[in-house]
């Protein structure tokens, strides 16, 4: 069994090694999703392969469709030593997040790679730390997703970049947990990825105190239901955010909820980088006459949700919308309020997000594509004067849109919202 890979690692045992075990997954080319045939003896076997080299394994990523498989693969791995191991990655698809618990019917055996091994008492952080740095000393990027842990044993420490992502409700650890196991990196941390992972109905108040880890760039925030960000967001403080994706698993979940979070507790002014997944954020408001808004007659606390999210990023300079909704498209193209000093603004600074260098929209859905079509033509008439467009031009602008909406956004004549233009139509 596993002729090849075994010869492979015998011959390479003075080298690093990178692997890689994609089974039956998401991640594989579209052409080679076929049904592997492997069974639980092919990935014990690997994994007491895989055990008896772990001293020379740099790398580890595990991507299959079912979660059991990996528990399988990492049976033999537990506690073992990996002297130059930098990277982790177990993945599952994220409909497990979706679920009460790993299984219903029978009990499942967490992994017990990066956990610590006595089981009787609960380390201290100084333990978990300790542990993490004689097992793993390396260990820089860990993402698990959608896979089993014992969340208190967890051990992972001094990481710069970490998912936790897709745990079912009943498997989530509780904040207390969730803040020891952030806190352990806490200084080292730079790109931090929680999506589905938070215990919402644990009946704990927030924390008295936020944990600031003060190196997190990069936010990723993910969720089903908009209370995992507002307890996530009250627990811990991200002072030098400046780039943050929010992902909902499913569209159009407490949008309004979220970003009323986002703007209470995150530094939107910094932020350069905004990535949203299939943010809804209602109807827009009629009656919200722009020239309003413009004036500075409506307050701010007054404006929609959506107005005043964008109103917030100062400092944007990239965004990527993925089938974003009619009413942030529209609030894009909102005029900003005026100084009060009644100085007037250059044409190419009377819009929202007139910063942005660089902007891309995934659509492929005929319904929204109609509203990007519309976005875009309201924002060249609006920057256009006396027949010239003298509006904010960004360097970049990338849309993937179906191949329906390629006649109407042909009828715009040059997109003039941009130095370069990338179009991609879908069927």
């Amino acid at each position: 069994m596993f002729p090849r890979e075994t010869l492979i690692l015998e011959r390479s045992a003075d080298l690093d090694v990178d692997v890689e075990i994609l089974v039956d997954s998401h991640a594989m080319a579209c052409d080679t999703q076929v049904n592997s045939g492997f069974t639980s003896t092919h990935f014990l076997y690997l994994s007491c392969l895989l055990a008896s080299h772990a001293f020379h394994i740099r790398s580890f990523f595990a991507n299959t469709r079912d979660f059991r498989d990996i528990i399988w693969l990492c049976m033999d791995l537990r506690w073992v030593t990996m002297p130059r191991l930098k990277k982790w990655v177990l993945s599952c698809p994220d409909n497990i997040a979706s679920e009460l618990s790993f299984s219903e019917e029978h009990w499942v055996d967490p992994i017990h790679v990066l956990e610590y091994s006595a089981k009787d008492v609960q380390p201290s952080a100084q333990e978990l730390q300790r542990w993490s740095g004689e097992l793993y000393p390396l260990l820089r990027d860990v993402e698990c997703s959608g896979v089993p842990y014992n969340w208190n044993l967890f051990s992972a420490s001094n990481i710069q970049n970490l998912c936790l992502a897709y745990q079912p409700w009943d498997d989530r650890p509780s904040m207390e947990t969730l803040r020891g196991i952030l806190s352990n990196s806490m200084n080292t941390l730079k790109t931090l990825v929680l999506a589905c992972v938070v215990d919402t109905d644990s009946g704990s108040p927030p924390p008295a105190v936020r944990l600031v880890l003060p190196r997190v760039q990069n936010l990723t925030l993910g969720y089903r239901i908009s209370q995992e960000v507002q307890v996530l967001l009250r627990a811990f403080e991200f002072p030098a955010v400046n780039k943050l994706v929010i992902q909902p698993s499913e569209a159009g979940t407490g949008t309004a909820d979220v970003f009323i979070n986002v703007m209470n507790y995150l530094p939107l002014d910094q932020l350069q980088v905004l990535e949203l997944w299939a943010a809804y954020f209602g109807s827009v408001l009629p009656g919200l006459d722009p020239d309003l808004v413009k004036k500075g007659c409506i307050t701010e606390e007054a404006l929609p949700v959506a107005l005043r999210f964008i109103r917030r990023l100062t400092s944007l300079r990239l965004l990527s919308l993925h089938f974003p909704c009619r009413e942030f498209l529209k609030y894009m193209n909102y005029p900003v309020t005026r100084p009060k000093d009644g100085t007037g603004l250059p044409p190419n600074k009377t819009v929202n997000m007139t910063g942005l260098r660089a902007l891309l929209i995934h659509s492929q859905h005929p319904d929204i594509d109609h509203d990007v079509v519309s976005f875009i033509r309201e924002r060249m008439e609006q920057g256009t004067v006396n027949g010239k467009y003298v509006g904010p031009v960004m360097g970049a602008m990338t849309l993937f849109l179906s191949q329906a909406s390629q006649a109407d956004i042909e009828s715009l004549g040059e997109l003039k919202l941009a130095e370069k233009t990338r179009l991609e139509y879908f069927s």
